[in-house]
């Protein structure tokens, strides 16, 4: 069985015809993994950004605990301060004639009411 001129002209156009189709789907399977490829590199970039967002809320979440614990600290300490100069002071007399006489007591009259008003003076300033 002989093959033709026609047949073999027409067999070989479709093999080009091939040829052409499986280059075409050669360049969108590149063009298909490129595309992949940014997707997955996004994708990386993307985790790595949450991934630092998450250790960045962490790490202020530590210093907000670190700075209420100060804060609680120092509340503790200027209340035995103060409970200890009210100890001090009462027997000479808050408001009386003694205080309003001695220098010492308005002193430390003045220093408590300075502390008590602290936090207030600094969330205005």
């Amino acid at each position: 069985m002989a093959i033709t001129d026609a047949a073999y002209a027409e067999a070989q156009m479709e093999i080009e015809r091939l040829r052409t189709a499986l280059e075409n789907l050669r360049r969108e399977l590149d063009r298909a993994w490129r595309e992949v490829d940014a997707m997955a590199s996004e994708r990386t970039q993307h985790a790595r950004w949450r991934q630092e967002l998450a250790d960045d809320l962490g790490e202020a979440e530590k210093m907000r605990d670190a700075l209420g614990s100060t804060l609680n600290k120092r509340e503790n300490d200027l209340m035995m301060l103060r409970n200890a100069v009210d100890a001090m002071m009462a027997p000479l007399g808050y408001h009386g004639k003694i205080s309003a006489r001695d220098d010492r007591v308005q002193a430390v009259m003045d220093a408590l009411a300075h502390v008590d008003t602290a936090p207030a003076r600094q969330t205005s300033a």
